[in-house]
């Protein structure tokens, strides 16, 4: 059957040695500086698909026969509770690839070689080294890249310091209560990473483009010097989520999300005349010890507010933050545990009448006044910086290319669905004359 892999890459170009995206230290904390913008941007997250907040510290342990039981993390009034560092993590992985960023995490698997086979075979080198030198972590703080500038980070020199950053989220208000369903939901069991399918995590041209297919699996096919060929990590990993499946798709939608009791990924619903299975279950017969059961989750349609701080950006770093913030439906973006399955899908919005972003003139005339919005920018001079961003973006090939990717990932796929390779997919791949890697990023980058 022809699906699509849950996840894909932005490629990661080189990033530019001048001008407002290089690397650079971080404005100040000590005072606000001429040139820079401060305030407060409210923004209102809508949820597509269900929401799922899991509250570990309540869950029961797994057992023989039986799955770890969650419930959603809910505040002393009931309410769905997120945390704004949850929110600002989402938006700065958005905001790293959008302004070409050094990567915010790498993981420490990354460093040491990897192995294939059971073990038996090493590859010659660890993934970090096919990561551009110029998209690791900075290791002084006049090397930050923009994200490091805006959302905080640590040099990797001793001496070097951290940065507390220059952004912040307030609390998170729930519109909505969670749903409870009549018997906990098992899901399908999620794995960490594996790297070590370098058909998936490697590429050529930059890391844009696949390897080749039919290439013999071995380490020296993988993670090692290839010649002529200059491979590079894929990028920076995004998920898909299948359209059809979000709030308002289509009939019969509300019914793929409220499975009957004992349902599993085999059990299907037609979506506007096209069958799709509940990928989101846990398999037939799996064992339960190894899933996880959501006793309730936050339902598709519901509401959060929150507003983010911040101080002291540059005309480029405000104006790629409003910009992420309003793309709305164009590019809705992922929140949350279980997005691989199709979970978390959210819309952010904002209204920019109720924006309050101030430069130092406008800081002044705002402390000498009695008027809430004295000194803000108005509604042109926020658009303004928005524009004067896109025309930054249509000038560069590199933040170009790396748009068009993200809103192609960020919109979902909408021919085929959405699902990891089973144990039958990755055997039939081991055979010589096949070996297919991850496709390209498209529109449906379909596996068979």
């Amino acid at each position: 059957m022809t699906f699509v892999n849950p996840y894909n890459f932005i490629h990661l170009p080189p990033r530019p040695e001048s001008g407002p995206l290089a690397d650079a230290p971080p404005a100040s904390h000590a005072a606000y500086g001429d040139g820079l913008f401060s305030g407060r941007i409210p923004i209102t997250i809508r949820t597509l698909t269900p929401l799922l907040i899991p509250d570990h510290a309540r869950a029961t342990d797994p057992d023989r026969g039986v799955a770890k039981a969650v419930a959603t993390r809910v505040g002393l009034a009931g309410a769905p509770l997120i945390l704004g560092s949850t929110i600002k993590g989402m938006v700065r992985h958005y905001f790293e690839a959008i302004t070409n960023s050094r990567l915010g995490v790498v993981s420490a698997e990354h460093d040491t070689p990897l192995s294939i086979r059971n073990g038996r075979e090493v590859f010659p080198a660890a993934p970090v080294q096919f990561i551009p030198i110029d998209h690791l972590a900075a290791e002084t703080l006049s090397q930050f890249s923009p994200a490091e500038r805006v959302f905080g980070g640590v040099a990797q020199t001793e001496e070097a310091g951290a940065h507390r950053g220059h952004l912040s989220v307030g609390p998170v208000r729930a519109s909505s209560q969670t749903k409870a369903h009549d018997v906990p939901v098992r899901l399908a069991t999620l794995s960490r990473p594996r790297p070590e399918q370098y058909l998936f995590y490697l590429g050529r041209d930059g890391g844009r483009a696949p390897l080749s297919s039919g290439v013999e699996k071995s380490v020296e096919q993988g993670y090692a010097n290839a010649g002529a060929e200059v491979r590079n990590i894929r990028g920076r990993k995004f998920y898909h989520a299948d359209s059809k499946l979000w709030n308002g798709a289509g009939s019969g939608l509300n019914g793929y999300w409220d499975p009957p009791r004992g349902a599993d990924s085999s059990s299907a619903v037609s979506i506007g005349g096209i069958t799709r299975r509940r990928e989101y279950l846990a398999a037939p017969n799996s064992p339960a010890q190894v899933s996880t059961e959501f006793k309730d989750w936050v339902p598709a349609g519901a509401e959060f507010n929150t507003s983010i701080q911040v101080s002291n950006l540059s005309s480029e770093e405000v104006g790629a933050l409003l910009y992420l913030l309003t793309l709305g439906a164009t590019a809705p973006l992922r929140l949350g545990y279980g997005r691989p399955l199709g979970f978390g899908v959210a819309q952010i919005s904002l209204d920019l009448a109720a924006v309050q972003l101030f430069t130092l003139a406008g800081l002044r005339s705002r402390y000498s006044s009695l008027r809430s919005q004295a000194g803000s920018l108005s509604d042109t001079e926020l658009k303004a910086l928005m524009a004067s961003w896109i025309r930054l973006v249509a000038g560069s090939p590199e933040l170009s290319a790396i748009r068009t990717e993200l809103i192609q990932l960020a919109r979902g796929v909408d021919q085929f669905p959405v699902r990891y390779p089973d144990l039958k997919w990755w055997g039939k791949n081991e055979r010589p004359e096949r070996r297919k890697p991850l496709p390209r990023n498209s529109r449906n980058p379909a596996l068979e």
